[in-house]
């Protein structure tokens, strides 16, 4: 039988909210009486990385749970840091606030992709499961790039909310300047591995 937790936590910024993050977040729904979603980069302005704000982050992610499911999630907010250090002490003040840190009470899940997962070994107190790999490595950087070089959102990979909300964000006055700077970053990448290559 599998441990259950008082928490679990997932962390991630979710730009956008794909299948594979709705698998992460069920996942801890089941290990924990209580799971908490952090939201990265909560205070970022909006980039061609971080693309949505946290409110409309979360428009696109509740509508994905049921209200059983929302009763045991709690969704936070937390903004980045110049160092590792600044951002895990952050993270733990946030947790304090939910009960004990020791490694029996809180859980993290996760999936170590790549480099970028780095941050899930930042917290060695805390216990740890890694889920498995879902969509063959399911990306959101790819998503979003297709999404913001004019391609539908692709429903093998994207719940039903989150297609919808990125339908009609495709009215809004920012989608096409981020589009821009998507495109200008795509650019200058390119360029970097010429000159490296």
């Amino acid at each position: 039988m599998k441990i259950k937790f008082p928490i679990t936590l997932v962390i991630g910024r979710f730009q956008p909210f794909h299948k594979g993050h709705l698998n992460l977040v069920r996942k801890a729904l089941k290990r924990g009486d209580k799971t908490i979603v952090l939201l990265g980069s909560g205070d970022q302005e909006r980039t061609a990385k971080n693309t949505w704000s946290v409110d409309e982050r979360l428009s696109m992610i509740k509508p994905c749970f049921t209200p059983e499911e929302l009763g045991k999630l709690i969704f936070l907010s937390i903004p980045d840091y110049p160092s590792n250090e600044a951002w895990v002490a952050h993270v733990e003040r946030v947790l304090s606030q939910y009960g004990p840190q020791e490694k029996k009470s809180i859980c993290l899940i996760g999936y170590v992709k790549d480099e970028t997962s780095y941050y899930l070994r930042l917290f060695p107190q805390w216990s740890f499961v890694q889920t498995e790999k879902f969509c063959k490595g399911l990306s959101a950087t790819d998503i979003r790039r297709s999404y913001f070089e004019g391609s539908p959102p692709d429903p093998r990979y994207l719940p039903d909310p989150v297609i919808e909300f990125l339908c009609d964000f495709r009215k809004h006055k920012d989608y096409q300047k981020i589009s821009i700077l998507l495109s200008e970053d795509i650019k200058i990448a390119s360029r970097v591995a010429i000159i490296r290559g």
